[in-house]
């Protein structure tokens, strides 16, 4: 017999049942925290699908936007490459517009002043009315 069994007053019945019962309770808390432990791996697995699949989904539509900027951009180059191309032609067509309404100004005059002479010089020689 071992000193603790001579010595003891207590009954070693009663403490193996005690040591059972503690046993238990540390299996059930094993058994109840490995479960509850598994759900949280399961969900945070769960949780890191459903994230791969937003950031796949991100990353494609980011994709479609940096693809409709560059179209965009091609557009716009193209699009300031015509107006500039329209506002030279522009420029060049009031150019036109200016220097065509001086030479038709200067043709009336022109032509006043020739209707002037012929009138009042040439006209009156031969005897010939204007107002005809």
């Amino acid at each position: 017999m071992s000193f603790l069994q001579q010595h003891s007053s207590f009954d070693t019945s009663t403490e193996q049942s005690d040591e059972n019962e503690n046993e238990n309770e540390s299996e059930n808390k094993i058994v109840s925290n490995s479960n509850a432990l598994a759900l949280c791996i399961e969900q945070m697995v769960h949780k890191r699908i459903e994230l791969t699949t937003t950031i796949q989904q991100d990353e494609d539509s980011l994709e479609q936007l940096i693809e409709q900027i560059k179209e965009l951009n091609g557009k716009e180059k193209k699009l300031r490459k015509k107006i500039e191309l329209n506002k030279k032609n522009k420029s060049e067509l009031e150019n036109t517009i200016s220097e065509t309404k001086n030479g038709y100004q200067r043709i009336v005059e022109a032509t006043n002043t020739l209707m002037e002479i012929i009138t009042q010089q040439h006209l009156p020689k031969f005897n010939i009315n204007n107002n005809e």
